[in-house]
């Protein structure tokens, strides 16, 4: 069993990111899967080999997952979200759900900041809706 050193929340593009090289260490096929494969339920594992084919099917799955939500490079989605905090006072893990979700318009973006203490207007989340589409042009 391994033990957790630390925790930090990261977007979607960065977890792409350690997974791109994670796959070429751990030389997984990364060919997309097929669209319609059923999900699997893996048993318990109890020998090494097993244990290897059960970490390679999760390490693909997740590798899969982020390829296709990964809507910016993690380069990007970081400088996005440093500016949303450091300049917007965005709280972070909103900022990291707006670089995960990409919101078109000022109602999706809002949604984000249903559940924070601090809600910004209408013109506020206009504002802000520039503000990320300018960041990720950087």
């Amino acid at each position: 069993m391994r033990e957790i050193l630390n925790e930090k929340a990261i977007s979607i593009p960065e977890v792409k990111e350690i997974l791109d090289k994670i796959a070429a260490i751990e030389k997984l096929d990364t060919a997309p899967a097929a669209p319609e494969t059923p999900a699997v339920e893996e048993p318990a594992v109890e020998n090494p080999e097993e244990a290897d084919k059960t970490k390679k099917y999760f390490l693909k799955s997740t590798y899969d997952y982020v390829n296709l939500f990964a809507k910016i490079e993690a380069r990007k989605a970081k400088n996005v979200v440093e500016k949303l905090v450091a300049e917007n006072e965005v709280p972070r893990p909103i900022a990291i759900q707006i670089v995960n979700i990409n919101p078109d318009s000022v109602e999706e973006l809002g949604l984000l900041f249903e559940k924070s203490s601090k809600r910004p207007s209408a013109d506020d989340l206009q504002k802000l809706l520039f503000k990320i589409r300018e960041y990720k042009e950087l």
